[in-house]
């Protein structure tokens, strides 16, 4: 019989990842030029660069999930499907802007500015986070079939919730705003990915012993 894997070394792997980026952000830092210190914190820099990367991997590990879980559509194989497109919408809308960009067409529409937030962006970005929200209650018992992709979803949904926070609160002309926002936008990314992992290691590992419960 095959041994499953080891708790132990998916936790190691976690702390691996969270300590790369906490040294990709201090790094991001460090390299930044000397006339622009938030470099790497802005569109074109390395926290973004970096984000964008988790994004498209998380799309592609739930494409995985969403294979192998397929015969359960009714179930909630449904959940995988609908995350890929969400995660590699999120890893096109990192590189091209289009948040911002939706954000500028409805400021100079006949809407004009927001006049409850500061402008349309942060309401587009509130919006993803409602969307996924609302997904994720229509999905809730397929989301607890793993308790370790459950609480790495959650802990991604935090900080989400501290960068839009940050985002939506501080003054856009605050000079050390984008550190901690983009940080947190980071840290997101990577515990989605890490979600992803836990949840595809646990289904594969399930068909490397017939042994195991169906999940």
């Amino acid at each position: 019989m095959q041994t499953p894997v080891s708790p132990y070394f998916f936790a190691s792997f976690a702390a691996l990842g969270v300590m790369g980026v906490l040294g990709w952000i201090a790094l991001s830092i460090v390299a930044a030029p000397a006339d622009e210190p938030m470099f790497h914190f802005g569109e074109s820099g390395a926290v973004t660069a970096l984000s964008t990367v988790f994004m498209a991997m998380s799309s592609a590990l739930a494409l995985a999930v969403f294979y192998l879980r397929m015969d359960d559509w009714k179930s909630g194989a449904w959940f995988w499907l609908l995350l890929a497109a969400a995660f590699a919408f999120l890893a096109i809308d990192e590189q091209l802007m289009l948040h911002e960009r939706g954000g500028n067409v409805l400021e100079n529409s006949a809407l004009g500015p927001s006049e409850t937030f500061r402008n349309w962006n942060d309401l587009i970005v509130i919006g993803y986070g409602v969307a996924a929200l609302a997904i994720a209650a229509l999905a809730v018992r397929e989301i607890l079939k793993s308790r370790i992709f459950a609480l790495l979803f959650a802990t991604a949904f935090a900080f989400y919730a501290i960068h839009t926070g940050l985002d939506s609160l501080l003054p856009s002309d605050l000079a050390w705003k984008d550190a901690p926002e983009e940080s947190a936008k980071l840290l997101c990314a990577l515990f989605l990915f890490l979600a992803l992992c836990a949840r595809f290691l646990d289904l594969a590992d399930r068909m490397k012993r017939p042994d195991a419960p169906h999940a």
